[in-house]
């Protein structure tokens, strides 16, 4: 084709096809170096110790007998110089998680145990070993644990005892388990008589002795003057007393023995009796009194002035 101003040096495209773009070359990548392969436990890596490995490179794992490989045999060194992920695994991991047992101390640092391993729980507090059942788990061949039985059983007590006039404050619950601690307290009225609190032992039973509810006894009262109408050898909670004055002398109150052991009021007192007289000297009020010759003075009568009679009337002077 022929050139005008407008090729600018660059020939047409033919009719009808895309024009394509110029070709850019990618900046290369510089090569990263990655550290060690991971050591996978009782497996044989396929590189030379001392190899340096950089991006790009991979290297395969192949197990010891007696162990089976779990997952991608292989693993690669990222552009980013590390190893890529998961790696692979020849035996279980950490086994599992109880929440009644504990794993024994002897495996505590170990991260990876080969198939056909078994391993030994012990109970945790709280709960006790049923020896029917086995408490031990087994690494199988497809690298998982084998299910867990539940061979410790919670320890608990049986519903705690109850005690006469008094009441506990796990009326509501059905599981006691070890370590529980159980409060009484006593009906109105009685006072308790040793700890207030029990708990369920390791073996399964309530601590001993268990507190009593003893009735609640106040000590006779004493009056001044007077005396308790019909005396009684104990008075304990509710009990009422009636106080009889001796002579000459009035009640002023009356008490009941409550429920703390003490009396409602302190005794009530006798006091003399009085009675009062309206003297009639101006309207006095006099307090006299009883069981005296003390007697109400009366107010002198004022004396009637007797009328004088008229004397003759005298004539009046001219």
């Amino acid at each position: 084709s022929q050139c005008d101003g407008h090729c600018r040096g660059t020939s047409a495209p033919p009719l009808g096809e895309t024009p394509k773009p110029p070709l850019l070359s990618a900046p290369a990548l510089a090569a990263r170096p990655c550290p060690p392969p991971p050591v996978i436990a009782h497996a044989t890596l396929s590189a030379e110790p001392g190899t340096n490995f950089t991006s790009g490179t991979s290297v395969s794992y192949s197990c010891q007998p007696g162990f089976t490989l779990l997952g991608d045999p292989s693993v690669l060194c990222t552009a980013w110089g590390n190893w890529s992920l998961p790696y692979p695994r020849s035996g279980c991991g950490t086994p599992t998680l109880l929440l009644f047992a504990e794993l024994s101390k002897e495996y505590e640092n170990q991260t990876e145990f080969p198939v056909g391993m078994t391993v030994n729980y012990t109970c945790r507090p709280g709960y006790v070993e049923q020896p029917q059942i086995s408490s031990t788990i087994t690494c199988l061949e497809n690298l998982t644990w084998s299910e867990a039985q539940e061979f410790c059983k919670m320890l608990q007590c049986p519903s705690p005892p109850n005690i006469t006039k008094g009441t506990h404050d796990s009326q509501d619950l059905e599981v006691f388990p070890a370590g529980m601690v159980v409060n009484y307290s006593c009906d109105p009225g009685y006072s308790l008589r040793g700890e207030a609190s029990i708990h369920c032992t390791s073996s399964g039973n309530w601590s001993l002795p268990l507190p009593q509810c003893a009735g609640v006894v106040c000590p006779a009262p004493q009056i001044q003057n007077g005396r308790v109408a019909v005396p009684k050898p104990r008075y304990t909670y509710g009990d009422s007393v009636t106080f009889k004055c001796h002579r000459g002398f009035t009640l002023r109150a009356s008490i009941y023995c409550t429920a703390s052991g003490a009396w409602s009021h302190p005794p009530p007192v006798c006091q003399g009796a009085f009675w009062l007289q309206r003297a009639k000297n101006k309207g006095l009020l006099t307090t006299i009194p009883d069981r005296t010759a003390a007697r109400a003075v009366p107010a002198a009568r004022p004396r009637r002035e007797r009328p004088r009679r008229a004397g003759p009337a005298m004539a009046a002077p001219r």
